[in-house]
């Protein structure tokens, strides 16, 4: 019997008020939990003003995150960047890694209703996204390859 496909998740939303930091952590240790609960894996990285997530598994799992996310009211303005079939984990053994960042162009990710970019223009943007993931996972582990 084979696996399930892996389907992955990412997006980025805007806080809806400031954040304390004990707010982050409940927020972070709730994805944990979620996500350890129902196999997810991911990341998410806050710049203080915008979110951006990206969470892999089980297709009918991650509607289920998805669904927590977006009741969620510590964010606004969400927008799916991704949502579709993936290969592999890329975050095998996260249940959520967590990054803070310097303001870094996630708010240029967050695009207003009806002026988002092409798809090619998007996948781009996203991939980019993506890359700024893996290298911040890669050197947060001590494993720099950027290759």
């Amino acid at each position: 019997m084979s696996n399930p496909p892996l389907h992955a998740l990412a997006y980025v939303s805007r806080i809806s008020a400031p954040l304390s930091r004990a707010k982050l952590n409940e927020i972070v240790a709730g994805a944990i939990e979620f996500n350890g609960q129902n196999d997810l894996s991911g990341a998410l990285i806050f710049d203080g003003t915008s979110f951006f997530q990206y969470i892999e598994g089980r297709e009918s799992d991650l509607a289920s995150a998805y669904e927590r996310i977006c009741a969620s009211r510590s964010h606004v303005v969400l927008l799916e960047l991704l949502n579709g079939a993936v290969p592999v984990r890329r975050f095998a053994g996260w249940e959520m890694f967590y990054a803070e960042s310097a303001p870094s162009g996630i708010e240029g990710l967050n695009w207003l209703p009806g002026r988002e970019p092409s798809d090619s223009a998007r996948r781009d943007i996203v991939a980019s996204s993506l890359r700024f993931f893996w290298q911040s996972f890669q050197e947060k582990q001590g494993v720099i390859d950027l290759a």
